[in-house]
């Protein structure tokens, strides 16, 4: 069984993921992705999306600094976000989830969490 962390770290505090709309129709996000046989890597992104950012999804988004590629869902009823990783050999995913998440810049802890395997597309 393989574990995913990520972590976003600033000088000053650590946080899971930070995100950031910049604007209507963008999306930001950076956090670290380390697993106990991975060195530590940096994921960060921005997404254009269509209509309001704050209740925006969208999928498999390379992160810039890994060929990690990341998908968020959203679910207006309650306010919550579900960002699914998969890592570079599309062979492995695993899932955080965050209730709140417009109320929030960074999002709280939400792993380590239990990687799944992928069947072979």
């Amino acid at each position: 069984m393989t574990m995913l962390t990520i972590k976003y770290t600033s000088l000053l505090c650590i946080w899971t993921v930070a995100q950031s709309i910049p604007s209507d129709e963008e999306i930001w996000m950076r956090f670290d992705i380390s697993s106990p046989n991975l060195d530590p890597m940096y994921c960060y992104m921005l997404v254009h999306v269509n209509g309001d950012a704050r209740h925006a999804s969208f999928s498999d988004q390379r992160c810039v600094g890994s060929n990690f590629t990341v998908s968020w869902g959203y679910t207006r009823d309650d306010d919550a976000g579900i960002m699914t990783i998969v890592n570079p050999g599309r062979t492995r995913r695993c899932w955080f989830g965050w209730r709140g998440v417009n109320a929030k810049e960074h999002l709280e802890d939400a792993g380590p969490n239990n990687t799944a395997e992928m069947p072979p597309m």
